[in-house]
């Protein structure tokens, strides 16, 4: 009967890949995580229960399955679970990696540790990443129902470095089952398949579910304008996609498309949109988003999105395959539409008093006879002559027009927009991805530093909800490299025909401080600038260069930097 048993065993056997492991899987559902190199052997324990398993004959499914229990505890520690206490009794190294055991409750049981959690670099990612391998894990098993155990010892972690940096690891753990769990727009569309996951649950937490589901809901619209490729998600596709989102979560919803008016309203933006105007398919479009929660409003946030559909380079086109990977260049906009869907979503009493002002500038940059050039000079909404330096630096003038409408709102009605804050969202530069990688980077203009930082605010929450960002600075510097009478392009020391140099005629990745001048770029072209914190009227901002943040390590959009804004604007996470 043994012998027949492992044969059995042996039949179902199944190889599966979980987070570039090799796991092997058996009818007696026992897996355990090994490297390529290594093989399966299965212990006693495992034999025995297929053993036992082999004289039951098959198993009639019952309420169970499609179920998985995933516990995430730290290295070589199982946690108080008996059944993987069962299995550390006879193999004590497995607590170090990925596992699967048999469980009374669920069809599956899964282990996935975390590691160490106190090295100097360690952060709340580890918990997250140890959450989404269990996932992975799950669902390649057939599960689709997940309940997944913290445990209690990790959020009470105390950080050498960072102190209590493991405070929000519940929430952090189902955000990344989430991020796992995620099928782009169009794959969605083409098999008409739902997602693998149905259902997870925090085992004692169901206080966050309300929250999560509110940012899922937000990063689920992000990352479908993400990832839609440049015609699935043009201008006008990318516009009905929000409008039908928003408006059924009570958010009102205002689509410019008349191209004459768009052209006299939003001048930089049409810009770089004049290539794309013989093109139905491919014209602009501004969405104008706003939202209030319950009560009188208190404090207001006015976000600016860069909806780049594809970004070819303009006249400046890109080579050398430059382009691909360009529908990511409207991951600003898809972040901002995602922030307030969130908000909308989110408990009523967590975004009372507040009100959200969003406009995405959805445009294509596409190259032909009508394209934008070098050497123009284009006067802004805000009355300041461009000289345009570079047509691959496109993003700067779509949020410069949209920033000024928004400064132009919160001004002329400034009781029903009390104590704003003006943010812009955008892939914006090669030079912020060189320097910062995987992580968005956050800089402050003066009055937003004189009000106690915005930018160091967002890196704290982004920091402890497991999407850490960076901080850089304005300097004197960067609004001198984009004076008249500069020397960033061959013309530019002419400075009596414009107001502001757009950017340099050389890629920012080569370009001393070339994330943080077209910032001083935008203070100017959006009229900010008039807003300093020694004006009578100071307009705190913040611009997110959004880097590389935008995908993760699977080439999957994250709703990038939805979930710093939602921890430090809603759950107020990370300020003192």
């Amino acid at each position: 009967m043994i012998r027949q048993s492992q044969s059995s065993m042996k039949r179902h056997m199944k190889t599966i890949i979980c987070g570039g492991m090799m796991l092997m899987r058996c009818s007696c559902r026992y897996a355990t995580c090994f490297s390529h190199s290594q093989t399966f052997v299965p212990s006693r324990l495992a034999w025995g229960l297929a053993r036992s398993r082999a004289l039951q004959g098959t198993r009639t499914l019952s309420a169970r399955a499609g179920h998985a229990r995933i516990v995430v505890s730290t290295e070589n520690d199982p946690g108080d679970d008996a059944s993987l206490r069962e299995l550390l009794a006879v193999d004590h190294g497995f607590p170090s990696r990925v596992v699967t055991a048999p469980s009374k409750q669920h069809e599956r049981l899964i282990l996935s540790p975390t590691g160490t959690l106190l090295s100097d670099t360690d952060d709340v990612r580890k918990v997250g990443a140890a959450a989404a391998a269990g996932a992975l894990a799950a669902f390649a098993m057939g599960a689709s129902k997940l309940a997944m155990k913290i445990d209690k010892t990790i959020s009470q972690t105390q950080h050498p470095v960072d102190g209590a940096a493991y405070a929000h690891a519940e929430l952090v753990a189902e955000l990344a089952v989430h991020q796992a769990a995620y099928k782009p727009l169009q794959a969605r569309e083409a098999d008409n398949a739902a997602s693998v996951l149905e259902s997870v649950r925090v085992e004692g937490k169901d206080c966050t579910s309300a929250v999560v589901s509110a940012i899922e809901d937000g990063r689920i619209l992000a990352r479908d304008v993400g990832s839609g490729d440049p015609e699935r998600m043009a201008p006008p596709a990318l516009a009905e996609l929000v409008k039908q989102r928003c408006e059924a979560a009570g958010i009102e919803v205002d689509i410019l498309q008349d191209q004459e008016h768009l052209g006299a309203q939003y001048p930089l933006l049409m810009a770089v949109a004049r290539a794309a105007k013989n093109v139905e398919r491919h014209h602009a479009r501004v969405v104008r988003l706003a939202w209030s929660g319950d009560g009188p409003v208190e404090r207001t946030i006015c976000i600016a999105g860069k909806g780049v559909t594809f970004d070819t380079g303009g006249a400046d086109i890109k080579i050398g395959g430059g382009m691909a990977g360009m529908r990511n260049d409207k991951c600003g906009a898809a972040a901002a539409a995602g922030f307030i869907l969130a908000c909308a979503k989110a408990p009523k009493e967590m975004t009372r008093n507040l009100r959200v002002l969003v406009e995405l500038g959805c445009v294509r940059n596409s190259v032909g006879s009508e394209a934008f050039v070098a050497d123009e000079i284009v006067t802004g909404h805000a009355g300041k002559r461009v000289l345009i330096g570079n047509t691959d630096a496109e993003g700067r003038l779509v949020l410069a027009d949209c920033l000024s409408h928004l400064r132009q709102a919160v001004l002329a009605d400034p009781q029903a927009h009390p104590k704003p804050v003006f943010l812009s969202l955008g892939t914006l530069t090669g030079h912020a991805v060189r320097s910062f990688g995987p992580y968005a980077v956050a800089t402050d203009n003066g009055a937003a530093r004189a009000a106690g930082g915005l930018a160091p605010k967002l890196a704290a929450a982004g920091s402890l909800l497991g999407q850490p960002l960076e901080v850089s600075s304005l300097r004197r510097e960067d609004y001198e490299f984009i004076a008249p009478g500069c020397s960033g392009t061959p013309i530019s020391k002419c400075g009596a025909s414009y107001d502001v140099l757009q950017s340099n005629n050389a890629a920012t990745v080569n370009t001393i401080r070339g994330h943080q001048f077209p910032m001083a770029f935008l203070t100017v072209a959006s009229g900010l600038q008039e807003h300093s914190a020694a004006s009578t009227s100071p307009l705190p901002y913040c611009h997110m260069d959004l880097a590389a943040s935008v995908i993760d390590f699977r080439g999957v959009e994250t709703g990038s930097p939805i979930v710093p804004l939602f921890g430090h604007f809603v759950l107020k996470i990370g300020s003192p």
